[in-house]
């Protein structure tokens, strides 16, 4: 139980790392309001596509086994 716990953990704080980075590399980037604007909507949507396929993928699965992306990204 507690490892899954940890697991769970890892997972979100990982999560919200990556979204962290990806923002501040996008507003720390040298393009212009517009362009990094629809660059930020790109990747949104390419980010909220992917989860909505995991969540599925969960949801046919069962909660009890994990879903574990072996692709390269």
């Amino acid at each position: 139980m507690a490892e899954e716990n940890a697991t769970s953990g890892f997972g979100i704080g990982f999560l919200v790392g990556a979204v962290v980075g990806a923002v501040l590399g996008l507003a720390l980037a040298p393009r212009s309001g517009s362009e990094t604007r629809e660059q930020v909507r790109e990747q949104a949507g390419a980010a909220f596509d992917k989860l909505r396929e995991k969540m599925a993928e969960l949801k046919k699965n069962g909660s009890k086994e994990p879903v574990v992306s072996t692709e390269e990204e």
